[in-house]
C-alpha cells in the first residue's frame, strides 16, 4: 500500500519505465497510440476519402470500359453484316459464272461429238 501512495503523490517521469504508453509526455511524443504508428481520426477521415476516390475512379474506369465494349460490339455486329452481304453478292455472279461454264462445257461436248462423228 506504501508503494501505491508513493506512486500517486510522486507521478512517473517522462520517459521512466513506470510511465504508462498511453499518457501524455511518453517517450512516443505525447501521442499515445499515434505515436506508436495508429492512424489519428483525421488520417482515418483522408484514408477513407482516398479510398472512395479511388473506387469512384475504378467505378468510372468499369463504365468506360462497358461503354467501349458495348460500341465495339456494335460495329463488329455491323462489319459481320456487311461482309455477310458482300459474300451473298459474290456468291449470286459465281453461281452465274457456274452455270455459264456448265453450259460451256456442254456446248463444247457436243461440238465434239459433231466433229468425232462428221
Amino acid at each position: 500500500m506504501a508503494a501505491h501512495l508513493a506512486f500517486s503523490q510522486n507521478p512517473p517521469k517522462v520517459g521512466s519505465s513506470n510511465a504508462h504508453p498511453h499518457q501524455e509526455g511518453t517517450p512516443f511524443g505525447g501521442r499515445g497510440r499515434e505515436g506508436l504508428g495508429g492512424s489519428s481520426s483525421r488520417g482515418r477521415r483522408s484514408s477513407s476519402r482516398s479510398d472512395l476516390r479511388l473506387h469512384w475512379l475504378e467505378e468510372e474506369r468499369k463504365k468506360e470500359a462497358e461503354i467501349k465494349v458495348a460500341e465495339l460490339e456494335a460495329r463488329m455486329a455491323k462489319s459481320i453484316s456487311e461482309v455477310m452481304i458482300r459474300t451473298m453478292e459474290e456468291f449470286k455472279p459465281s453461281s452465274k459464272m457456274r452455270n455459264l461454264n456448265v453450259e460451256f462445257g456442254q456446248q463444247m461436248f457436243i461440238k465434239g461429238f459433231e466433229l468425232h462423228e462428221g
